[in-house]
This record gives structure tokens, sequence and C-alpha cells, in this order.
């Protein structure tokens, strides 16, 4: 897992599995935020529905790390992931 730097600001770089599963361990100080509208991200509405698991229309750092934990407990050739 590493940090780069995009402008005045450093970002995570999840590049595979293992970078993502490094993503629950993170404190929550890393976290730019711990919840965000849904509104605010640019993807598939019917992804951000399944992210935003307690349908309140805001997607919180917590059903990020869920998500994580679903995708690698139901994908079973983690190399896929990138």
């Amino acid at each position: 897992m590493r940090f780069t730097q995009y402008g005045r600001t450093y970002q995570l770089a999840i590049e595979n599995a293992d970078d993502l599963q490094s993503v629950l361990d993170l404190d929550a100080a890393h976290w730019v935020a711990t919840s965000a509208p849904v509104t605010a991200f640019r993807c598939d509405p019917r992804f951000l529905a399944l992210v935003d698991t307690d349908g309140n229309g805001r997607i919180t750092s917590d059903e990020v790390k869920g998500a994580i934990r679903w995708l690698l407990n139901h994908v079973s050739d983690r190399s896929v992931i990138t």
C-alpha cells in the first residue's frame, strides 16, 4: 500500500487485493471523510445502492469497508482484482 501525491494532497493508491485488504486496517484519521452523499460519486447508481446498505443516501467509511470485505470473501481468485 502506498500513498501518491496528486497536486497538494496524498491519496491512497489501490492497485490490487492486498491494497484493498490494507484499507480495512487504516486508522480513521486517514479517511478524508467518514461519509459522503451518494450524489458525490460518479459511478453506476446500482453499485452505489448496494454499497449504501442502510439506504440513507450517504456512503460511510464503514459501508466501504463492508463492501471490501464482501468482495474479498466472494472472489476466489484475488489476482483478478486490479
